[in-house]
């Protein structure tokens, strides 16, 4: 037998910092997460298009809005709506709103120490905002509203645009993420040209979006796809609709008195 088999091998690889490939694969779940997570609670209980349509309206009411009791009674409606909905769901929303408001605050701080009243609603406004948004996007999935923006008959090239770019993250993503992961698993001790490894991820990601982009052409080809978009069968009000169309209405009205 070799003498080199009898010895024993007590290679210690050199310690490296590995953070940007950590930050890069947390920051990449988390994109997906919010992409690819179905909910179980989006029963579909208030038809996707009400909230559509009056998630526009709210947005521009809230903006064109000169008073603050105004903004303040419809974050004070937001918080009874997400009253509504399950914990986990409720602080995913407030996260995403905290993080706005908080920048927009620190912008405005100055403006509110020396006493601006529009500093002042210019936060709320940003508050109201963002959370409105973010309730229509975690209680119904993205496809569902991309489908909905039929309502406000926009082209078609703006929907097949949008609904694309969605898939697309998601799937490169997940394609980046196994990339990541095969890098890490693959860097042992310490690597010395690690922008050159991820400059090849990104290539890699690149070709790889070429080949689906063709992929897509060929199978939308095949089906007979011509870039139209149909609606889906119109879907009958329910209580919880008229419900949602009146508290609306009544904030609606309140705005002119």
């Amino acid at each position: 037998m070799p003498e080199w088999l009898l010895k024993e091998d007590k290679y210690v690889p050199p310690k490296d910092q590995d953070r940007f490939i950590d930050k890069s694969i947390l920051s990449i779940i988390n994109i997906l997460s919010i992409i690819g997570k179905m909910s179980p609670n989006r029963s579909g209980k208030i038809s996707v298009g009400l909230k559509v349509i009056f998630t526009f309206i709210d947005i521009i009411m809230i903006i064109t809005s000169r008073y603050l009791s105004f903004t303040l009674i419809f974050i004070t409606y937001e918080l009874v709506y997400l009253s509504l909905i399950d914990g986990k769901t409720i602080v995913r929303i407030l996260k995403g709103t905290f993080i706005g408001v908080l920048f927009t605050f620190l912008v405005m701080l100055p403006s509110i120490i020396l006493g601006n009243v529009n500093g002042q609603i210019l936060v709320a406004k940003v508050a109201a905002i963002i959370t409105l948004v973010n309730i229509l996007s975690h209680t119904e999935e993205l496809y569902s509203i991309v489908a909905a923006l039929k309502v406000f008959k926009i082209p078609d090239i703006f929907v097949f645009i949008l609904d694309t770019s969605i898939k697309y993250i998601f799937i490169l993503g997940e394609f980046s993420l196994n990339m990541l992961y095969a890098l890490k698993k693959r860097s042992i001790g310490k690597l010395k040209n690690k922008y050159t490894s991820l400059s090849g991820v990104i290539g890699n990601l690149f070709l790889k979006s070429r080949e689906y982009s063709k992929d897509m052409y060929y199978a939308m080809e095949l089906r007979g796809f011509d870039g139209t978009y149909l609606k889906s069968n119109k879907r009958k009000l329910k209580k919880n609709d008229f419900i949602y169309i009146i508290v609306n209405a009544i904030i609606m009205i309140y705005i002119y008195i």
